[in-house]
């Protein structure tokens, strides 16, 4: 007798990576708001130098040369300006997904009669420190994204240790949530500690997720979270 492996597809997310050039007029954004918002206690968490002061830039090979300024000093976009730089730099992930998963079920978008193009709808910064977190939860529209600007998040005292022994956790994780092909329900982790700052998620708005308080860690955790929609 001989047998060979066989396993069921489910689609799943991108994880992808922006450059610090690329990151710069995001967190100018967010050190404009945080400043006009009065959080002092998340300026002191944030070096305003790694933020906003960067020199040498190329815009040229970086962004459309319509969002040249936002990287000027001194300039800080506002939000429909950041909306707009996002959805320039992460709408091509729409096409990359649908090239990994397309061939899966459950991704397609069937209710129109003609193809509409995608657009981001919306962008908002989550402040999370000790304690927060967003329970079980998925998204109105088509796709999202969560992009990890500052994480406090030290894992090593986030796990809890008796004696020899150590349960590792879930403490600071951004978790996915799916049924598998038995009914049962899967999870799959992300640790989102420093090693994290300028990764984000690409994913089915439909796909469940959980944000995972942090008890031990002392700081902001500062993720900028996004909606693809099809604009009608």
């Amino acid at each position: 007798m001989i047998y060979s492996k066989r396993t069921f597809d489910s689609p799943g997310y991108l994880l992808f990576k922006l450059t610090d050039e690329e990151l710069l007029p995001i967190r100018k954004f967010i050190c404009d708001r945080i400043e006009k918002s009065g959080l002092s206690v998340t300026k002191e968490k944030i070096d305003p130098s790694k933020f906003i002061e960067m020199k040498d830039i190329d815009n040229s090979d970086l962004v459309r040369k319509e969002f040249s300024s936002y990287f000027e000093p001194g300039y800080n976009p506002k939000k429909e300006d950041l909306r707009l730089y996002m959805e320039s730099i992460l709408s091509s992930l729409v096409g990359d997904y649908h090239k990994e998963f397309g061939n899966l079920k459950g991704i397609e978008v069937s209710v129109l009669s003609n193809n509409r193009p995608f657009f981001l709808d919306d962008i908002f910064v989550n402040f999370t420190k000790k304690g927060h977190y967003s329970p079980i939860h998925d998204h109105p529209g088509v796709f999202n994204f969560v992009l990890w600007i500052q994480s406090p998040v030290d894992f090593d005292k986030e796990q809890t240790t008796l004696g020899d022994i150590t349960w590792h956790n879930d403490n600071g994780k951004f978790s996915f949530y799916h049924i598998n092909s038995l009914g049962k329900i899967d999870s799959h982790s992300l640790p989102i500690d420093k090693s994290f700052e300028g990764y984000g998620a690409f994913f089915p708005s439909s796909l469940n997720h959980i944000i995972h308080p942090f008890s031990k860690s002392d700081g902001y955790r500062i993720a900028l979270v996004g909606t693809f929609k099809l604009r009608v």
